[in-house]
């Protein structure tokens, strides 16, 4: 091999090696900070209430359902808007195509 791949291949290593060094001395220091800080808050976990549920599965089901059959039923569709660019375009390739 030609001393320039030789030489090229060493940087590589080199500096892969040398990130890898780095973040590994940065995630050392981030654990050390994280048992340091753990010890001197003394953190004490607080059980959080469960809140009972207020319905069934099946009659949350039917709410969902009334409510999906009322907006589809009683209230229009939302009309998607477009931009004028678009309409734009869109109208100058049907007449092309």
């Amino acid at each position: 091999m030609s001393s320039e791949i030789i030489q090229g291949l060493y940087l590589s290593l080199l500096g892969i090696t040398g990130v890898f060094i780095v973040l590994g001395c940065l995630a050392g220091f981030m654990w050390l900070m994280g048992i340091i800080q753990s010890k001197r808050e003394g953190y004490e976990l607080e059980e959080v209430p469960i809140r009972e549920r207020k319905f069934s599965e099946k009659e949350l089901l039917a709410i969902t359902s009334a409510v999906q059959l009322y907006h589809t039923l009683y209230e229009e569709v939302v009309d998607v808007q477009t931009s004028e660019g678009w309409k734009k375009y869109s109208k100058i390739y049907q007449v092309e195509g």
